[in-house]
């Protein structure tokens, strides 16, 4: 009964910081500070995302962070990097023309892609590794396309040679991995930063919400400064009403880091 009591209190905690910055900012105190931590690693696992996902239909979509395209056809922002005191105003079509071919990883039950391409986007995929949320063959709309794979290998997924974009954009993949507490996160979290590289354009667009803030999640990203891929003096870190919004451009093929 003990154990039992203990397994839905975790539950309910995980609900708790999966889903709001100020659930999440407790989580990080508790991590970092006090040096207790949640470690699970499940969210990490295509089951258990099998499991969530089973049975979805005709269930709300999850929009993770409230960034559903409502929240982000015209959205205000503070700019963290710039001490958190400049706040300016963007919209979705601005920071990713329509133009674009767009690839959103980890889309889950996300209907961000159905609703731009109603907007007028006319290329967008999404992958996931959960087969739960892959539509049927003949299911798909037109301008939409779905693909079963992991978005820590997302060379193994696209033929670079034939499948490239001009926006990449993460909808609580990074974020999840980084709430395991995965022994392997910070791997697993390089590994989708460097795959989103692999198969974004040179001049495109690397689109990541999450929940944390960024004195955790930035130090894990500097970790990947001697990566020549992301243009990271120029990271752009908005804070959102319900996530941070987190924007990299891709460099030049031809470009060398500074010795």
């Amino acid at each position: 009964h003990t154990h039992l009591n203990k397994s839905v209190s975790v539950r309910r905690l995980l609900r708790f910081t999966m889903g709001t910055m100020t659930g999440r900012s407790v989580l990080d105190l508790l991590r970092h500070r006090v040096g207790f931590a949640i470690r699970n690693e499940y969210p990490t696992r295509v089951e258990f995302w099998q499991r969530a996902y089973e049975g979805v239909e005709g269930r709300a979509p999850l929009e993770w962070g409230r960034t559903g395209y409502d929240e982000l056809e015209s959205y205000g922002f503070v700019d963290v990097r710039a001490g958190g005191v400049k706040k300016g105003r963007s919209r979705w079509r601005d920071d990713v023309p329509e133009r674009s071919r767009v690839l959103i990883v980890g889309s889950g039950t996300s209907v961000l892609g159905v609703r731009m391409r109603d907007a007028g986007w006319r290329d967008v995929t999404h992958v996931d590794f959960a087969p739960a949320v892959i539509p049927p063959p003949g299911d798909e709309l037109e301008g939409l396309r779905w693909k079963l794979g992991d978005a820590r290998d997302l060379g193994a997924v696209f033929d670079r040679q034939l499948e490239l974009f001009e926006a990449v954009v993460d909808k609580g993949t990074v974020d999840s991995i980084y709430l395991s507490g995965s022994p392997n996160h910070e791997r697993d979290i390089e590994a989708i930063v460097d795959g989103a590289a692999k198969v974004a354009t040179q001049g495109g667009t690397f689109i990541t919400f999450s929940l944390t803030h960024p004195d955790y999640l930035l130090p894990i990203l500097h970790t990947m400064k001697t990566s020549p891929n992301w243009d990271w003096d120029n990271l752009q870190v908005r804070k959102l009403d319900a996530a941070y919004m987190y924007l990299l451009t891709r460099r030049p093929q031809r470009y060398r880091m500074p010795r």
